[in-house]
């Protein structure tokens, strides 16, 4: 009887042993890279125990109040929401030690979120260490239809979040005085020529101790933010000289969103949570912590850095920004918000790359441009419209030598508009490669990235243009951290991860991102998951994959065609087609 890939792989992966796990948990806590402080070490310790014991049907919220965090019996979670925001926190804090020192250990620990039982993975079993898969979590996929739900593929070493590198070793009075000396007033960002996008307002930031730590970094953090947001555009930034003032500060100013952040020093950690509200029903759009040991003469590397995670998070193309604009377009007339409307529909195109969006997604952009000529993102993403018609061969085949100098020309107006637009340069650094030029378009990825390095669509760019030219050492970590980083990432960021597991012939790897590849319409993602699930003996699932591919599109009816129109290696075409042989035999087998 054919086994689906879940199958295979829950039958040859038994998980840690308790003596694995325990020794994992002292590890851990033994650690000086684990940031946790002590009552969330308290929290670890005790979860983990109790887990181990066979407990885990006690580890509820009540109990873990009044084991660890000393309540009485009248706690009440509505109105004392110490566990959850502590669980929060001791989720950041793993993943922080996970990401770096413990990258090679054996087991990791995590705790899923809408719980707090802990959950004990390989990720380097001690007797076996796969190809390309070195530091990885054990996933595994539903088997139990075409669109399972794997986890999203963990990082090689050095392959995820870093965590916020802090630099410097002064004292703590020097930094201080530098900090507030390095503090300065945010340009103003350029005007546009449409008074409709959203404007976002962001006081600054709030503390909840009086730390000189978090004096500085409540000062800083909201300017800095300012200064990473204007790398987008789209948006009007305004940012009041007071938390609650800024309604007298700005007369007649009707804000669309507000960020709102507030600091907590904590033993030898700092805690910046944020959120994303709308200001006219202040609906929580997006929250997140922000966990960071502190060493001295940190504060203004973390407060820079923080800064432009903080923005990347909240403006990435699929992130809450964006939501949040395309739920207040649907409830009423944008009226001259079309333009910034059209960007979003463009970047909701760019996850599919769907044949039937591209002539209407064209077409706005080009009634942006028209409407708005100084809108340097609608102008980047014409660029790109116009190499998928030469790419993806949406127009005549012999007219892609046109189609590719009309995306360069859109692509160097945005730039020119906004020589710093990393959108602006991507679209520059995507069709100089796709022309042939893969050094300048690798030079220009990295220039981009240089410039906004937290944004995921940015990393993944660059891990797309490393791939294809068969870099994919460098190459795979870098899409993986895209994945990490991102709110939603399409499926293209994951095929080039896929292709990897692929060339290494590991088809129990390639399977959980093959299935995240294969999400939205992915023509490509369909294809490597039926390839997957091929190598992994189910001819079955291989054949769902197949049936949903579009005989049409230029993957399925010339595969050379397709990868050397996106300048990728010959090794990739050919394993690609290789392998949709094994998917073809093992689908329609006897």
């Amino acid at each position: 009887m054919t086994q689906s890939p879940a199958t295979l792989e829950g039958r040859s992966d038994p998980p840690p042993s308790e003596a694995d796990t325990r020794e994992e948990l002292d590890r851990v806590l033994a650690s000086a890279a684990f940031p946790a402080s002590d009552l969330r070490r308290a929290f670890l310790d005790h979860i983990v125990t109790e887990t181990l014991a066979g407990r885990s049907n006690l580890i509820k919220g009540f109990t873990i109040a009044v084991e660890v965090f000393g309540r009485d019996e009248s706690f009440d979670s509505q109105t004392d929401p110490v566990v959850r925001l502590e669980a929060r926190r001791l989720r950041r804090d793993l993943d922080c030690y996970y990401i770096d020192a413990g990258r090679k250990d054996p087991v990791r620990i995590h705790i899923p979120k809408g719980g707090y039982v802990p959950q004990f993975d390989w990720q380097v079993r001690p007797d076996r260490k796969p190809a390309g898969t070195e530091g990885t979590e054990s996933t595994a996929a539903t088997g139990d239809g075409v669109d399972p739900e794997p986890p999203v593929p963990p990082g090689r070493p050095g392959g995820r979040r870093r965590g916020l590198v802090l630099a410097g070793a002064l004292s703590g009075l020097a930094v201080v005085a530098a900090a507030v000396v390095f503090f300065r007033a945010p340009a103003p960002p350029a005007p546009m020529a449409s008074a409709g996008f959203p404007n976002v307002v962001i006081p600054p930031f709030r503390t909840s101790d009086t730390s000189e730590t978090s004096r500085v970094l409540s000062t800083g953090l909201g300017i800095e933010l300012v200064q990473s947001l204007t790398h987008y555009d789209g948006m009007r930034l305004f940012q009041p000289p007071d938390a609650s003032g800024w309604q007298q500060a700005r007369p007649g100013l009707v804000p669309s969103y507000i960020v709102q952040g507030n600091v907590l020093s904590e033993g030898d950690v700092v805690d910046v949570s944020v959120q994303l509200l709308d200001a006219g029903t202040h609906e929580v759009m997006w929250t997140d912590d922000f966990v960071v040991p502190q060493t001295p003469g940190a504060l203004i590397a973390m407060r820079n850095e923080m800064s432009a995670r903080i923005a990347s998070a909240i403006v990435q193309p699929y992130g809450p920004l964006a939501g949040a604009v395309r739920k207040s377009a649907a409830l009423a007339d944008p009226g001259s918000m079309d333009s910034y409307l059209c960007v979003l529909q463009a970047h909701d195109y760019r996850r599919s790359f769907d044949a039937a969006r591209f002539a209407p997604t064209l077409a706005c952009l080009e009634a942006a441009v028209a409407r708005q000529p100084d809108y340097s993102d609608a102008w980047a993403l014409l660029g790109w419209m116009h190499l998928d018609a030469g790419r993806y061969q949406f127009r005549a085949p012999e007219d892609q030598a046109s189609e590719y100098e009309q995306a360069l020309a859109a692509a160097l107006t945005a730039v020119a508009l906004a020589p710093q637009n990393t959108l602006a340069l991507k679209a520059v650094s995507s069709i100089r490669h796709h022309m042939g030029d893969y050094d300048e378009g690798e030079r220009l990825a990295r220039e981009a990235l240089a410039l906004n390095p937290f944004d995921p669509d940015t990393l993944a760019q660059l891990g797309w243009r490393l791939a294809a030219r068969g870099k994919f050492d460098e190459a795979v970590p870098v899409l993986e951290e895209a994945v990490s980083r991102s709110v939603s990432p399409p499926g293209w960021y994951f095929n080039m991860i896929a292709i990897d597991a692929l060339l290494n012939g590991d088809y129990r790897a390639m399977w959980p991102v093959a299935v995240h590849a294969a999400k939205e319409g992915n023509q490509i993602g369909y294809g490597l998951a039926a390839i997957a699930a091929a190598g992994n003996g189910d001819g079955p699932t291989a054949r769902a994959y197949l049936d949903r591919m579009n005989p049409d599109a230029l993957i399925a009816t010339d595969p050379t065609a397709f990868f050397r129109n996106h300048g990728a290696i010959d090794g990739i075409r050919d394993a690609y087609v290789a392998g949709m042989a094994l998917a073809r035999e093992a689908a329609f087998a006897e």
